[in-house]
């Protein structure tokens, strides 16, 4: 993840949320779910992390995330595959899943919009630009 260059004054970060939301974030690297989470719950989320998709799938299962962000390159299957996996259930037609991930060719953003994705970004990530998404999603229940 990157951080603006410039100090940011309070005046241009994302405002807090309107409803907070349950966030499922899932990613093999530790660091960058853990960042990614406290990220996520200062500004108001609460925050359900998984590191593979087996994991990630029971996970959601219990919670029913209205938010997922997923890496793309998991140990065991694809966050291609996991996203596919949650639009099939019944509460992962209206989820917002962001794919957070190192792949960023073309066709990677073709597979992520055929896997159901609803954005892809590309790590590091720059988390204004994702609060900045999210604050602009009223998709999500």
């Amino acid at each position: 993840m990157t951080l603006p260059d410039d100090p940011v004054s309070t005046a241009d970060a994302p405002s807090a949320p309107a409803r907070p939301r349950r966030v499922l974030v899932v990613d093999d690297n530790r660091d960058i779910a853990q960042t990614l989470g406290c990220v996520l719950q200062i500004a108001g989320h609460e925050v359900f992390e998984a590191s593979n998709g087996v994991q990630a799938l029971l996970l959601a299962d219990r919670v029913h995330p209205q938010l997922a962000l997923l890496d793309i390159g998991l140990p065991d299957i694809s966050g291609w595959d996991v996203c596919r996996a949650l639009r099939a259930r019944d509460y992962g037609a209206s989820m917002t899943i962001f794919a957070i991930t190192a792949w960023g060719g073309e066709r990677d953003h073709a597979e992520s919009r055929e896997a159901g994705f609803d954005a892809h970004f590309v790590k590091p990530v720059n988390v204004w630009s994702l609060l900045e998404r999210l604050s602009e999603d009223t998709s999500v229940n």
